[in-house]
């Protein structure tokens, strides 16, 4: 990975806004990327009511592009258990 990635990056604060979330929500990290930390991982599957966290192992933070079969899986199966 490219370590001038983060070179720009501007965090923004959007935990005023999780706890109105009301939809579903799928939460995918890879477990090679330091992006998301377990503990706000962790906070979001507590905080919105119908949250999933899935780790695809082997995998950095553009999970798409690291492990493009896991990742659809993973889609698959919570887009299946919500009815979709």
């Amino acid at each position: 990975r490219d370590p001038l990635i983060l070179r720009d990056f501007v965090p923004i604060d959007l935990w005023p806004y999780v706890h109105q979330v009301r939809a579903p929500f799928l939460l995918l990290t890879g477990s090679e990327s330091n992006i998301v930390s377990s503990e706000q991982r962790d906070r979001l599957i507590l905080t919105i009511p119908d949250a999933r966290a899935v780790t695809i192992n082997g995998a950095g933070h553009i999970i798409v592009h690291d492990r493009l079969d896991d990742f659809e899986r993973a889609v698959r199966e919570f887009l299946r258990d919500h009815g979709l």
